[in-house]
Parts: C-alpha cells; sequence; structure tokens
C-alpha cells in the first residue's frame, strides 16, 4: 500500500514531468502552417477547357518560303486520367506570311512576292504532367508536355514556285506554369514549348537555272526546323 508521503511525492513528481512531456506536442502542433494560412493546397479537376494565344518563332528556312513568325490563337482541353497525369488536345491557328519566289530567275530576281499569306494550322494530341501532383504551393503549379500531331495549311494551293506547305508532322515539347486561384473553376496557364515541323520543298529548288539554286543538290528536299511558342490560356475546369 503506498503511503501518503510517499503518494504526494508522486504527484509532485507528475506535476513536473508533464509540462517536459507535452512540450514536443506544442513543437509539433507549431510546425508547418495553420491550414488556412497554408501555401500548400490540395485540387481536384476532372476537365479543364482554355482559350490560348501567343507567338510562334519559327525557324528559317531557304528563299524564306516557309511560314514567317507569327501571331497564334486556339483552344486546348485537358482531361484528367491519374495522378499527376492528363490527356491533352489542342488546335492553334498561326497567321503567317512568306515568300513566293520563282528559284530558276537569279538570286536577286528571284523573290515575286513578299509576305504574302500562309496561314497554317496546328492539331495535336499528347500528355501532360504537374509536377507537384494535384497540389498547388503559392497557387502554381509547373507542368511539362510532349505533344504529336500535324501542322497544315488545309490543302492551300502552292504558289508560283511549286512550293506548298502542305501537311506536316509536328513534334512538341514544353514546359509551363499554371495559377490556380483557390476556390475558383477559373484557371491560367503560361508555356514555352518547342515545335518541330518537317518542310517539303519542291524538286526545282535544286536547279541552277538561275544560277544558285534555292537549296544544295547535295541537300535533302525535307528538313526538319525548329519552332518556339510562347502563350498564355485561361482556362475553365469542368465536372470538378
Amino acid at each position: 500500500m503506498i503511503g501518503r508521503g510517499r503518494l504526494w511525492r508522486l504527484v509532485l513528481a507528475a506535476a513536473v514531468a508533464l509540462p517536459t512531456l507535452a512540450r514536443p506536442s506544442v513543437a509539433r502542433a507549431q510546425v508547418g502552417y495553420p491550414p488556412s494560412d497554408s501555401p500548400y493546397r490540395d485540387f481536384d479537376e476532372k476537365s479543364v477547357l482554355s482559350v490560348v494565344g501567343g507567338y510562334l518563332l519559327t525557324g528559317k528556312v531557304p528563299g524564306n518560303v516557309g511560314p514567317s513568325d507569327a501571331p497564334l490563337v486556339g483552344l486546348r482541353y485537358d482531361y484528367h486520367i491519374f495522378g499527376p497525369a492528363y490527356i491533352e488536345g489542342r488546335f492553334l491557328h498561326g497567321f503567317a506570311t512568306h515568300d513566293v519566289i520563282n528559284p530558276d530567275l537569279p538570286v536577286y530576281d528571284r523573290v515575286l512576292r513578299q509576305n504574302a499569306p500562309l496561314n497554317f494550322n496546328i492539331v495535336d494530341l499528347g500528355f501532360v504532367v504537374n509536377l507537384t501532383g494535384l497540389r498547388t504551393t503559392h497557387s502554381l503549379v509547373p507542368v511539362i508536355n510532349i505533344n504529336v500531331g500535324t501542322a497544315t495549311d488545309l490543302g492551300g494551293a502552292g504558289d508560283a514556285s511549286g512550293f506548298s506547305f502542305g501537311t506536316n508532322l509536328a513534334l512538341s515539347g514544353g514546359l509551363g506554369l499554371r495559377y490556380l486561384p483557390y476556390g475558383s473553376k477559373f484557371k491560367f496557364r503560361i508555356d514555352v514549348a518547342d515545335f518541330l515541323f518537317d518542310t517539303k520543298y519542291p524538286p526545282n529548288y535544286r536547279d541552277t537555272n538561275g544560277g544558285t539554286p534555292v537549296i544544295s543538290t547535295t541537300q535533302s528536299l525535307t528538313a526538319w526546323r525548329q519552332n518556339v511558342a510562347l502563350t498564355a490560356g485561361a482556362s475553365y475546369s469542368f465536372w470538378r
């Protein structure tokens, strides 16, 4: 049986020890942020439709017959499939120009028309990954994407030189940053992407009738060109 004196000593010892035992719990409770002040927010979304605008910086081609630097407008649709991954469909329209040439004329007389219209469409499909998953940091989410599709002038007639932009394979990869205001279905995203198009030249671009050919006689009639696109989009989330 515990004596009264010993019991009081146990109570006193417990009174002294409790603040010490409680201190780690208090410290742990103070680590991080209160939920209302945390810079990290989980979010959930199923699909996102975006209106996109931007600018394409195109790679130069011999004779300047390919599309020039061009403003872009379009739509993008993202569908969440699992974890941080989305399927992305994209349509972009470019308002470009190019030079019309006659490869049989001397170089100084070769350009028949400068800045002739050469509008084109890019339609592609790909994957997007949120690098921070379904969580924002200060409402921001970095993303990466890779897409494959076509760049086409929709069957536009060839120019006087025989050149036509036609329909070409288009490959792209890029980095982006999403801004997701807390509690809002409206979201924003900026991207920088590298597009690869193949350019097909007509055979007479190798002719030497005008002296210097448009392309070297040893050069392939198909060449890949890099094009950098800077875009920004405003989005709306559905079925969250």
